[in-house]
């Protein structure tokens, strides 16, 4: 018997027969309030509530109810961070919408034609669509976006919190305001997501082009966490030098630890990089064949091919056999993959945010609570395995956060200059034309780019004209439209995405795809690795068509993948002094964990989140608990210090660490500057940022459109975006307690 009838009573009859039909017993309460605050009000919505509690419905199922359902227009319009997202959600939306005789279609690169085409000629329903696709349609079919969205009355964000802090998601708000600057409608809009840390209410209240006002439903259950946690040391001289690796046996170890969690339960294994996905995998296929146990074990990441992505994914929604998926952040996401029992997390995670999500994948499944009397969750299960102390200590300090609830938000970019240069690109495409009045007015117009001054676009128009991008044609109003060197820009099917596509070739095995790599110098012909968790074996490399070919062989390495190491939380990093000093009982109650955190509390004895070490050289390490944007702005004002020593300093962004032969000297000279000035001066590391084109070259990477900027708006963009305030603070902190002659 439906329980929540006065939420219910408001969805339409066609809704609530259908509820009635999948033999729902309640509403969930994120449904009840979604519902209720959607007829109620007139503002827009976030849903911020855990995976797998009903947010989906909550979002459509009111909105279906309240939109008019004829033909002449779309009627909500999805966007979505993933194709795979898109495809998942679609089935369930589908399914629902069939009943009601709703079209429902997915818009993207990979999706059917024959749809796309009989929506054009009546739109109606609801589109699902990335970004990127809705992004073709403004600057290439701009009159499709007019046709299809005339009556739009709902705009629906799934997984709002991605887009936060990203260059993607401003591009989102300004696709937003084009696409509203075009129709006549004005549509409610509703943001969905699972982890929203509190830190990014006032981001995502801004979020949408609407002077209607956001309202957050916040879901503040917290799931109950199970969690194992294991330490696989080696000595320290033992462990290798790179970010997040570890000594043959500790990682044998650790990959035994594993295998035998494989043995009682399903897993999805978040490795920390596409290599270590790859070498995890191949790891347990080895152990599962040793042992001869029936498992299937799978790689999932960026650089395997879709189709197998997807063969995964489906397999495992099915009751099939044992299984484990070895995955990046490619599966953080909501999708629904189906029966996982536990989530593995190797090594530490970046954030306590990335970790929330990566929970979110297991235990989906409801039981009934005799005692509530009511459907709960099962509880999230976790396995931590580390084979360093640090890193350990980074991971159960990311589940303190995430148990409670402390989660670290995404800073937002102050001034990205980069989606800039490319929505005026764009905007020029689209309009085949602007005036230089409209283009100075964009800051107006579209909310996301009010940070660009007067001088930024002058600037960012006077590099256009001299690279070509750009042509001004004359007239009592001078226009620009896009020049020869721009037409190759915008012409380019990469050019709608904001995320850096890899220059990579695609791997072929015979007539079947496996995926794509980056053709590094350990590639080449007779040379063996491992994708898809399984070891091929170059046998020809095809520079003009960019295929390598390839066949099955045994016994291969991981392969190096291009993309930039992972940004780590600076709030996640300060939580690990804290934990350091206040550990939690269920680690003092361990001995092996007792005594990890007896060795650390002596290599970091002081409470500052800066500490100093001295090397056997009689030169300073630096242990760093301040995140990477922290961190990179202490290595940018030390290189300023001695600008004739680009290599005397060096900086472990993956374990916090810097040293070099530079470094005692660099550490000096910032601290008489600091003492002179009271302040930290930033005209130092202007001048090296703009002398330096290697240095900035290597900060900006994976900022796909930094090819658009001059150097002025390129060093803004570093010291604006990729830096961070407060550093004074950290270094009076760190010289007050540690050791003078630093």
């Amino acid at each position: 018997m439906m329980t929540s009838l006065n939420s219910f009573d408001r969805l339409d009859p066609a809704i609530r027969h259908y509820i009635y039909d999948q033999g729902w017993q309640a509403l969930r309460p994120i449904q009840e309030t979604a519902i209720r605050m959607v007829m109620e009000t007139d503002q827009n919505l976030v849903l911020a509530s855990p995976t797998a509690s009903g947010k989906t419905e909550a979002a459509y199922l009111p909105a279906i109810s309240t939109m008019d359902w004829g033909e002449g227009s779309v009627r909500i319009l999805t966007l979505s961070p993933l194709i795979a997202l898109i495809n998942d959600q679609f089935k369930r939306i589908h399914d629902l919408c069939r009943h009601l005789d709703i079209p429902v279609v997915a818009w993207h690169g990979e999706a059917s034609s024959a749809k796309k085409k009989r929506i054009l000629e009546r739109p109606a329903g609801i589109v699902i669509m990335t970004p990127e696709s809705l992004e073709a349609m403004l600057d290439l079919h701009p009159e499709r976006a007019d046709r299809l969205f005339s009556g739009l009355e709902w705009v629906l964000v799934d997984e709002v919190h991605s887009f936060l802090g990203t260059a993607r998601g401003v591009q989102v708000r300004s696709l937003l305001a084009r696409l509203m600057s075009r129709i006549p409608a004005r549509p409610r809009y509703i943001g969905m997501s699972a982890t929203l840390a509190r830190d990014n209410i006032g981001e995502v209240k801004a979020f949408f082009p609407s002077d209607v006002p956001t309202r957050i439903l916040m879901d503040s259950q917290q799931r109950e966490i199970e969690a194992d946690l294991f330490l696989y040391r080696e000595e320290e001289d033992l462990v290798d030098g790179t970010a997040g690796g570890f000594h043959e046996d500790a990682g044998d170890r650790l990959l035994d630890g594993v295998f035998d969690c494989l043995k009682q339960e399903n897993l999805l294994i978040f490795p920390n990089s596409r290599k270590k996905v790859e070498e995890t995998a191949d790891g347990l296929k080895r152990r599962a064949r040793r042992e001869g146990m029936d498992v299937a074990i799978f790689a999932h990441h960026s650089s395997v091919e879709k189709a197998l992505r997807e063969e995964v994914e489906a397999f495992v929604k099915q009751p099939n056999r044992p299984f484990a998926i070895c995955a990046t952040s490619t599966l953080e996401l909501g999708i629904d993959i189906g029966s996982v029992d536990a989530v593995v997390q190797v090594e530490a995670p970046p954030s306590a945010i990335s970790l929330s999500q990566r929970l979110g994948r297991s235990g989906r499944e409801e039981v009934f609570d005799p005692i509530a009397g009511k459907m709960k969750p099962q509880p999230a299960r976790l396995h931590f395995f580390a084979s360093r102390d640090e890193a350990f200590l980074q991971g159960v300090a990311a589940l303190d956060m995430v148990r409670t609830g402390e989660l670290d938000g995404t800073a937002p970019l102050a001034k990205p200059y980069d989606v800039l240069a490319h929505q005026v690109l764009a905007l020029i495409l689209e309009r085949s034309g602007m005036t230089l009045s409209e283009i100075f007015a964009l800051p107006e117009r579209i909310p996301a780019l009010s940070f660009a001054s007067r001088a930024d676009l002058e600037d960012l128009l006077d590099f256009f004209l001299d690279r070509d991008y750009i042509e001004i044609l004359p007239g009592q109003e001078e226009e620009a439209i896009i020049g020869l060197a721009g037409e190759k820009i915008v012409g380019s099917r990469d050019f709608y995405a904001l995320f850096q596509a890899e220059n990579d070739y695609e791997v072929v095995h015979g007539k079947d795809r496996v995926g794509r790599l980056p053709l590094s110098p350990d590639l080449q012909v007779g040379s063996r690795f491992l994708l898809t968790a399984r070891v091929w074996e170059v046998t020809e490399i095809l520079d003009r068509t960019r295929k390598i070919l390839v066949k099955p062989a045994s016994q291969g390495k991981g392969p190096t993948f291009g993309g930039q190491g992972m940004e780590v939380s600076g709030r996640l990093r300060r939580r690990m002094v804290q934990i350091l000093r206040n550990p939690p009982e269920d680690i003092l109650s361990r001995p092996d964990f007792h005594e990890a955190f007896r060795r650390m509390a002596e290599k970091y004895p002081a409470p500052t989140y800066i500490q100093a070490h001295e090397t056997g050289e009689g030169g300073v390490k630096l242990a760093l608990f301040i995140g990477t944007a922290m961190e990179r702005t202490l290595y940018l004002q030390l290189l300023a210090m001695v600008p004739d020593s680009p290599n005397g300093i060096l900086w472990n962004a993956g374990q916090g660490t810097m040293e070099g032969p530079a470094l005692g000297q660099a550490l000096s000279f910032l601290r008489r500057d600091l003492m002179d000035r009271g302040t930290l001066d930033r005209t130092g590391v202007r001048d090296l940022l703009e002398e330096n084109e290697p240095l900035r070259n290597r900060l900006l990477t994976g900022v796909k459109y930094a090819f658009l900027l001059p150097i002025r708006l390129q060093v803004d963009f570093i010291l604006d975006n990729l830096c961070e305030d407060g550093l004074e603070d950290l270094l009076v902190d760190f010289w007050g307690e540690g050791p003078g002659s630093c």
